[in-house]
């Protein structure tokens, strides 16, 4: 949404892939398996919260409210965006 139109969003949760899929399950057991989900779930969060903010001028403030959150930019930090991190306010 463009401007105006958000100005807040909320990310409930990592948006981890469903491992009940069975493609994402076979390449979960690969062995690099687990870089990969922890790549693929990076990719879909920063993909999220891009989704408020469309150009250099828009802003927005994003939520996440997922307990687990921390932990993950913890275990991730080498993977996620500089610019993503330096943008967590804890």
């Amino acid at each position: 949404m463009k401007d105006d139109l958000s100005r807040f969003q909320i990310i409930v949760k990592v948006p981890y892939a469903n491992l009940g899929d069975r493609w994402i399950d076979a390449r979960f057991n690969r062995p690099d398996g687990r870089k990969w989900y922890n790549w693929l779930s990076a990719l879909h969060l920063v993909q999220a919260y891009g989704r408020s903010v469309r150009s250099d001028n828009d802003w927005a403030f994003t939520y996440i409210l997922d307990s687990g959150f921390a932990r993950f930019v913890n275990v991730n930090r080498q993977i996620l965006p500089t610019w993503f991190i330096e943008c967590i306010k804890w």
